[in-house]
């Protein structure tokens, strides 16, 4: 059977206020942005780079799902997945493996180029996130290209000031029922020797016990640690540190789980 997911393609935040994540991202982080904020009619989104998948920063997007309400601290909330298949494909597909999902939703509003049509389509895959998050299909009428993604990252990782993200490595979430949850991604494809799944060249998935359901946060690679630390620090970015890596301040990342490893 072909693969049903190929890579992980994003991440979602939702929040209030998008701009102001943003330039948190982008100018302090120093990831390069893909797109600012703009209002595409069924919600507002911005666009960031994180080298092999991007971060999407929506607000008023409960028309998506409601687990897309803002909250404050912000948390990751949506993974979608990118497919070798249209989502309608895709639906049969799912079922035939024995996949539980929901039903493909289509949204329309102001494409890139001005004119309103068609902006995405999404299809749920249940199970991955419990009740506090959501897993997807998505089938964008304007695909993020993952080589542009590659490029424009390893282009502001580098110099002397810079953090040095390059990709995510991971994915975590956390889970109060380990056993329902590895089962229901292990529906998806298999884990890894390590214990978390991998999808092509995109970041993988980890979970971890929990007392709380939800995505917990991403674990991006950089070129040096040391340097990524120096450069946190410089901005005031500066969270927790172990040996294994450093973490982004949570308050100066709105509450965002971002750990740092080389």
């Amino acid at each position: 059977m072909a693969p049903l997911v190929s890579r992980i393609d994003h991440v979602v935040v939702p929040v209030a206020d998008p701009a102001d994540l943003f330039a948190m991202l982008t100018q302090r982080l120093g990831l390069p942005p893909l797109w600012p904020v703009v209002d595409l009619g069924p919600f507002k989104s911005a666009g960031v780079a994180a080298g092999n998948c991007w971060i999407e920063i929506v607000a008023d997007a409960e028309s998506l799902t409601p687990l897309y309400a803002a909250t404050l601290p912000a948390v990751f909330r949506g993974i979608a997945f990118a497919s070798p298949m249209p989502c309608a494909q895709a639906g049969a597909a799912l079922d035939r493996a024995g996949i539980p999902r929901d039903e493909v939703r289509a949204f329309s509003g102001r494409r890139p180029d001005g004119t309103d049509g068609p902006l995405v389509a999404t299809l749920p895959v249940t199970g991955l996130v419990a009740d506090a998050g959501i897993g997807y299909l998505c089938e964008m009428a304007h695909p993020v290209d993952p080589e542009r993604l590659a490029a424009r990252t390893a282009r502001s990782a580098t110099g002397p000031a810079a953090v040095g993200i390059r990709a995510v490595a991971e994915i975590q979430i956390g889970v109060r029922d380990v056993r329902a949850a590895r089962e229901s991604w292990t529906r998806l494809a298999e884990p890894g020797d390590d214990g978390a799944w991998r999808f092509g060249a995109g970041p993988g998935v980890r979970l971890k016990e929990s007392p709380i359901d939800g995505i917990s946060g991403i674990v991006a690679r950089v070129d040096s640690l040391e340097r990524a630390t120096g450069a946190l620090r410089d901005r005031g970015l500066l969270g927790p540190m172990r040996a294994s890596g450093v973490g982004v301040n949570h308050a100066a990342a709105h509450g965002l789980d971002i750990w740092l490893i080389e």
